[in-house]
């Protein structure tokens, strides 16, 4: 009798019971990206920029540099995810943001000796880029990919659900953060960070398994097999109207949500208002998040998708309108709203939409592609607010002017709709 132990002793490694380990799997590899998120970077700008002795200008350039370096590499590792696979991918990504979060706290320490300003700004761009490329762009890609190549017929519900988890949890990180710096310091938080994203790493490493086709069983119960729809390369996609369409959106997103969360503490200087109670305002975004991107991405198993991102970029145009005034209730929760509404659509769209119009076999490489897009949008954000403080503006009304881009995209995507075609 054999009595050799695998995991296959302990869970049932079929669908569609194990595609629920997948989503689990999926939904922590999200969360343990926030360190590398600008949701967790910027609770540390203010320490950050004392420690390292830079402007506000100057780490908003290497943070910039860091995370274009980050974008411009995802494309590789989504064509590696595909090659080797979820477990590798899972175990270097959680391994190397720990690395590079490690790097980033000792930084001040190791950098003592030099007095220049070069070294300082070479060492920060290395390690944005480090935290940068395996946070946001690997760890979220690898939770991602594996829930869109896991799931079919209940693609969306398991969205909804995930949605709902990563938008509380990044909405309750920063204050969380601020009472972990303030409990124990920013170098011994970072520390503390490294310790829980090199965990994930591992477990994924450990329980993380391909898509099902290798199982003999068909997705979650769907009675169509996996891999009998289409399924484009990406340089297939790419030629479509739909994929540029809805990268552009998703980056939009991303430019404008890092910029107002990276600046957000100079935000509330310039308004007189306190840490705490700003960076409240994460809370009220993250509920309302929650609750659109659970109803959108239940309802979009059985509508189009094509709604979703004009709307996400309506909100996303009157958020900024609105900085300003930040410091009146009714606008700081209306912000709230906005943005709540704008990330909620957001979680349901870049999860839902490549596998749904562009098939599985090389879903890697199409949301490598994508993430690096969503990735270098995130770069561009806090230094083109950086840079038109140049003009004479304020944070405030610089974020205002921001405003226009996903309004113009918005309406662009309007007078195009018919364009897209009957995929959607």
């Amino acid at each position: 009798m054999n009595h050799r132990l695998t995991l296959k002793s302990f869970l049932p490694l079929k669908r569609p019971a194990y595609a629920w380990v997948i989503a689990i799997l999926g939904i922590l590899l999200t969360v343990a990206s926030i360190p590398g998120q600008t949701a967790g970077v910027s609770v540390f700008t203010k320490d950050l920029m004392a420690s390292y002795n830079v402007s506000r200008s100057s780490l908003s350039l290497t943070y910039m540099i860091g995370t274009i370096l980050s974008a411009l590499v995802l494309p590789f590792a989504g064509r590696a995810l595909d090659r080797y696979g979820s477990r590798v991918m899972s175990l270097v990504a959680g391994g190397a943001l720990s690395f590079f979060l490690i790097v980033l706290a000792l930084g001040p320490g190791l950098l003592r000796e030099f007095q220049g300003d070069y070294e300082r700004y070479i060492y920060l761009t290395l390690a944005f880029f480090g935290i940068r490329h395996f946070g946001q762009g690997q760890l979220t890609m690898i939770g991602r990919t594996m829930i869109g190549r896991w799931f079919d017929k209940n693609l969306g519900l398991v969205t909804g659900v995930s949605g709902v988890v990563v938008s509380f949890s990044f909405g309750v990180a920063p204050l969380l953060l601020i009472t972990l710096i303030e409990t124990f310091g920013w170098v011994e938080g970072m520390k503390l960070l490294m310790i829980f994203t090199l965990a994930t790493g591992i477990l994924g490493a450990f329980f993380l398994r391909e898509e099902p086709k290798i199982l003999p069983a068909k997705p979650d119960g769907s009675k169509t097999p996996l891999g009998s729809k289409r399924d484009f390369s990406l340089k297939d996609a790419q030629k479509t109207l739909t994929f540029w369409i809805f990268s552009a959106g998703l980056t939009l997103q991303a430019m404008l949500i890092t910029s107002f969360t990276f600046h957000f503490s100079g935000i509330l200087t310039e308004q007189s208002i306190g840490s705490k109670e700003g960076f409240a305002i994460f809370l009220p975004i993250a509920l309302i998040a929650t609750i659109v991107t659970f109803a959108a991405s239940t309802l979009a198993d059985r509508v189009s998708l094509k709604p979703y991102l004009i709307l996400m970029m309506g909100a996303l145009g009157l958020a900024p309108l609105l900085v300003p005034f930040m410091h009146e209730r009714v606008s700081f929760y209306a912000i709230a709203l906005f943005f709540g509404l704008s990330s909620g659509l957001f979680n349901c769209l870049i999860t839902m939409v490549w596998p749904r119009f562009f098939g599985r076999s090389h879903l890697g490489s199409i949301s490598g592609f994508s993430t690096g897009c969503v990735v270098f949008g995130s770069a561009v954000g806090p230094y083109l607010t950086s840079l038109l403080l140049g003009t004479g503006l304020d944070l405030s009304w610089a974020f205002f002017t921001l405003s226009l881009l996903p309004l113009s995209l918005g309406l662009i995507s309007v007078m195009t709709l018919k364009r897209w075609g009957s995929a959607l």
